[in-house]
């Protein structure tokens, strides 16, 4: 099925062959979301998933490009909290990125172009991990 753009809820809706999930308005990648017991493992999930939809194959040059230090890049794919600042930078830098999405998850307000290259991009790691 893919992607459907519902204009009068204003989200991103999928079905969960394609890896997303509904929650409560939003959608969620599989493995994507935060738990409780490692919120940031999700949130680094997401970073790396980004900057390889984005098409750059090192986070060095990821972190070149957004003006961001690569030691502190390689500890938020690793594992440590996005700080405030990174997030704000990648939100300024990365037209229909959103807050929401990098730190919780959610899918509702990415650009549709941007939730599409992350679905395509999630589906390629998928197959890849299989």
């Amino acid at each position: 099925m893919g992607l459907v753009y519902n204009p009068r809820r204003l989200d991103i809706q999928a079905s969960n062959k394609n890896g997303w999930e509904k929650r409560r308005n939003h959608c969620i990648f599989k493995g994507m979301e935060d738990d409780e017991k490692n919120k940031d493992a999700g949130q680094a999930r997401r970073l790396r998933l980004l900057r390889e939809v984005k098409g750059y194959k090192t986070a060095s040059h990821f972190a070149r490009e957004m003006g961001i230090e690569y030691k502190r890049w390689n500890n938020f794919e690793n594992g440590y909290p996005l700080s405030k600042e990174a997030a704000f930078i990648l939100v300024k830098r990365i037209p229909g990125l959103t807050l929401d999405w990098l730190f919780f998850g959610r899918l509702d307000g990415l650009s549709f172009q941007l939730a599409r290259e992350l679905d395509e991009g999630y589906s390629n790691n998928e197959q890849r991990a299989s």
